[in-house]
């Protein structure tokens, strides 16, 4: 099977979830190639899998531009210029129909590509991550760049967005009709997507999952002693959040519990990631006066994530709905956490509840509550025996929904079945 991931950017770093299907589908035999609008950031300290599989010679950008919104603009205009003087006018033109294409043509992505590629490139299935990349992989196709079938991984922010869902809720039904199959990674947007008008038949739930050989289940001694202190105390609790900084991952409320928490008990907080809120965080952390209990990480990689992990009682992840309507999937890094055998505490909120029963796998609170979060926290400190059965149940969780050896076997039959 000749098998194309289509991607926005790609490699990034918090991605990993697409790195799991890419490396794992290679080693089923798949002929896989990552077709990219964008270079990643390959500064970022990156997964040893993208080196091992030498995944940059498997990789196609359709775009060469800058990250920066001018630079684009100017790169893409040129790039249509040279494209309507080109043999391949016809389709440049026909790209700009805002009416059929939507943002993709107002954009002037679609004129771009359609410039530089000429295709088809074919494939027997395009997979693609993330809605509005499927909008792009199947217009596309239309536009005879790309051939193939056409299948869509939805996540969460691209169907609940209101801005995501304005710009392209109609080029999503052309989408769900003429898309071979949808695949959310949630039971929450298999219902979402039903009731933005996609077909039952073909929208079925594909968790992403972790390679549960890589995080070996160790479960942290909260009894410990700090033989370091006279009296013998238990040792500060261990929190640990990465995440990238914007306002679903709701880093506030976690901030104010650390805050809450330390004239109770000693409490140091790891926190790892980078974003458009990282000043709103430093601020917040100098005001809210706990600039001993937390330290910033900045990015981390896959091999940071593990050793952070390995070192926390607790991670912290209380999602919440932003305000412009984006929400989570189901983060990759609360199963890493669950196999790791650390205690999740987070909300319920979006497809979370439908991997963590509250009390049984972790503990959830209502998002943005920190009085409850707080309480959590606190009670997974004063409560070792009761947290020691939660972990083990966790673990179990994982291994029966979040196997990615497993999934990926899984995502390879549904493929096959679309196939002549």
């Amino acid at each position: 099977m000749k098998l194309a991931f289509f991607v926005d950017q790609f490699p990034v770093l918090s991605q990993t979830f697409v790195l799991n299907q890419i490396t794992g589908l290679l080693d089923l035999g798949v002929d896989v190639t990552i077709l990219a609008l964008n270079r990643g950031d390959e500064k970022l300290n990156l997964h040893q899998d993208y080196r091992n599989y030498r995944l940059h010679e498997r990789t196609v950008y359709l775009l060469d531009e800058s990250h920066a919104r001018c630079n684009k603009a100017v790169s893409r205009l040129f790039s249509l210029v040279r494209g309507c003087l080109g043999a391949n006018s016809f389709t440049v033109l026909k790209s700009l129909n805002f009416w059929r294409y939507g943002h993709q043509a107002k954009s002037l992505l679609l004129g771009s590509i359609t410039s530089q590629c000429h295709g088809p490139l074919e494939y027997d299935v395009i997979l693609a991550h993330f809605g509005f990349n499927g909008v792009t992989a199947n217009q596309l196709r239309e536009l005879g760049v790309l051939q193939g079938q056409i299948v869509t991984v939805f996540h969460g922010f691209e169907i609940s967005s209101h801005q995501a869902l304005r710009q392209h809720q109609k080029n999503y039904k052309i989408l769900f009709n003429q898309g071979a199959c949808l695949l959310p990674i949630s039971e929450l947007w298999q219902q979402k997507l039903i009731a933005l008008g996609a077909s039952p038949d073909k929208t079925v739930v594909h968790r992403m999952g972790i390679d549960l050989k890589r995080f070996k289940y160790c479960p942290p001694k909260l009894t410990e002693r700090d033989d370091s202190t006279a009296g013998g105390n238990r040792r500060a609790l261990q929190l640990f959040t990465v995440a990238r900084f914007t306002e679903k991952k709701g880093l506030r409320y976690a901030l104010e519990a650390v805050a809450k928490l330390k004239d109770r008990i000693d409490v140091n907080y790891r926190l790892g990631g980078y974003g458009e809120l990282m000043a709103d965080v430093q601020r917040l952390i100098i005001e809210l006066g706990i600039s001993e209990q937390v330290i910033l990480l900045g990015p981390v990689g896959q091999q940071e994530v593990e050793e952070e992990l390995s070192r926390a009682d607790v991670f912290l992840q209380p999602s919440i709905t932003a305000l412009n309507g984006d929400m989570e999937g189901i983060p990759v890094t609360i199963m890493e956490a669950m196999a790791r055998g650390t205690l999740v505490v987070s909300t319920f909120h979006s497809g979370i509840p439908e991997l963590i029963t509250h009390e049984k796998h972790g503990l959830l609170s209502r998002e943005r509550d920190v009085e409850a979060l707080t309480e959590n926290l606190l009670r997974a400190y004063q409560a070792p025996a009761e947290m020691a059965v939660i972990r083990e149940s966790a673990r179990r969780q994982i291994e029966a929904l979040g196997d990615i050896d497993n999934l990926n076997q899984d995502l390879l039959v549904k493929l096959q079945q679309l196939l002549p």
